[in-house]
């Protein structure tokens, strides 16, 4: 199952799937649980890489709303090592291509709009320069964590949940925004204060 999708691996067996299980060698990037990243052997760019799920999806608005929401997120800490990689302006993101029944996302390093032509030349690049930007990447990249911190804005004694950031992000909102939750007349009663607590433990339980 992808979502709400359910998957027949033995009608779809797309070269992307054959590259997740390692049947087919490739540059990785970075890897989770759903999600793999590598360099395009086609590129137009060096760090020209592609974002897959490991679910097999052909068509990418297919994959359900979470699934697609966390590949964005997944390709996002992709994208910022590119670019620090590269020294590119930004990194482009698009979706294009027919050929591989798998949904997937390409991030080209650019420095003006002609950077991200398909019908330019591609690169031709040797295995060692290959394995060298690889390598230059996966050092670069952190996919290890999925977590949402919890800030309080000034003056306001309720949370809200904030885009992507990592757990020592957790850690010090948690303790910044602690007092906030113990605003009012029970703020000075321990039982009050207590609930307070396992309540912001239970709310980054769910979290992460």
């Amino acid at each position: 199952m992808c979502g709400g999708l359910r998957i027949k691996k033995e009608v779809m067996a797309s070269v992307f799937s054959r590259i997740i299980a390692g049947e087919i060698p490739s540059y990785k990037i970075a890897e989770d649980d759903r999600f793999y990243a590598f360099l395009d052997i086609n590129p137009l760019a060096e760090g020209h890489t592609l974002v897959v799920p490991k679910c097999e999806v052909d068509y990418i608005f297919d994959l359900d709303d979470r699934t697609l929401g966390d590949m964005m997120l997944f390709a996002k800490k992709v994208a910022a090592a590119i670019r620090r990689e590269t020294g590119c302006r930004k990194v482009a993101s698009i979706v294009l291509g027919l050929e591989v029944p798998h949904a997937h996302i390409h991030l080209i390093p650019m420095n003006e709009e002609r950077d991200v032509d398909f019908s330019r030349e591609k690169l031709q690049l040797t295995p060692e320069r290959f394995a060298s930007i690889a390598e230059r990447l996966r050092e670069a990249v952190d996919i290890s964590s999925r977590v949402h911190c919890l800030r309080v804005p000034p003056g306001i004694g309720r949370c809200r949940p904030e885009p992507f950031c990592f757990p020592r992000c957790v850690i010090a909102e948690s303790l910044q925004a602690f007092p906030l939750f113990a605003l009012g007349s029970g703020a000075d009663d321990p039982l009050f204060s207590s609930m307070c607590f396992y309540g912001i433990v239970a709310v980054f339980s769910l979290c992460i």
